[in-house]
């Protein structure tokens, strides 16, 4: 493995530590069935909560995603009662897109989590080494365009 394979390796090693929920899903432990479908619209909803009355467009623009697709995790996001659409009032044909009381009390809950979960990933590190990871990962080019 030559050395770019090796951080390549690396990071996707890092990005599934982001992206492991602690304890994973095991319903033979827990007595419970898997998470719905469209779970895990964590950063959507702390988007949202971020730029409340924003319209489905603007949003998806800030998210870099289609509008499609974010259109399709508002509708989980609104089924879970944690945001609503409403048309604009000068624009009919904008949907605005609000948070609720109990979308932000889970953006709360959520937030919480990925702080508790970045403190423990990054604990083993100086506040001199974080800085210098930091530096090194921004240098990365943007693969998502």
């Amino acid at each position: 493995m030559n050395k770019d394979e090796e951080l390549l390796f690396l990071i996707r090693r890092a990005s599934a530590l982001t992206k492991r929920k602690p304890g994973g899903h095991d319903p033979k432990k827990t007595g419970t069935e898997p998470p719905k479908k469209g779970g895990g619209h964590g950063h959507i909803l702390s988007t949202i909560a971020e730029n409340d009355g924003k319209s489905q467009q603007e949003l998806a623009a800030l998210l870099g995603i289609r509008p499609q697709s974010l259109s399709e995790a508002l509708a989980s996001l609104e089924e879970r009662e944690y945001i609503v659409r409403r048309q604009g009032e000068g624009d009919r044909r904008k949907t605005l897109v609000f948070i609720t009381e109990s979308g932000r009390a889970k953006n709360d809950e959520l937030s919480a989590l990925r702080t508790s979960r970045a403190e423990k990933l990054f604990s083993s590190l100086t506040e001199e080494e974080k800085d210098i990871l930091a530096g090194l990962l921004s240098k990365l080019p943007d693969m998502t365009e």
